[in-house]
């Protein structure tokens, strides 16, 4: 069992990608905006991220990554967006792998094996 984190302002996709880790056997939290995000890296030990590129609260991701960057949390992080300049964007804060939007199902359990 993994401890993932979702950081997505769509909450019909979250919860969607919520339900399918569950399934599976997974902890999954949530946050919809950075500062919910950070608030549950600074309380849990996540193995796992998702991160959407635009949040809803106006901030983009890098504040979530650049908070990563100095605190002991490192979680695997995958950057669920559409756009790979986005991607490329967040890469050269912190490590990050690509998810890009539209994905399947199937693609998204595998990020936890």
């Amino acid at each position: 069992m993994k401890k993932i984190l979702v950081v997505e302002d769509d909450m019909m996709l979250s919860d969607l990608i919520k339900t399918n880790f569950v399934r599976n056997g997974h902890e999954v939290y949530q946050a919809e905006d950075s500062a919910k995000a950070i608030d549950v890296l600074a309380k849990e030990p996540i193995d796992i991220m998702l991160l959407d590129y635009d949040l809803k609260d106006g901030d983009k991701s890098d504040k979530v990554l650049n908070w990563l960057k100095t605190n002991e949390s490192k979680p695997k992080i995958y950057c669920i967006s559409g756009s790979i300049e986005r991607y490329q964007l967040l890469n050269e804060i912190i490590p990050c792998e690509y998810t890009p939007k539209p994905f399947s199902l199937e693609t998204l359990l595998q990020i936890a094996f």
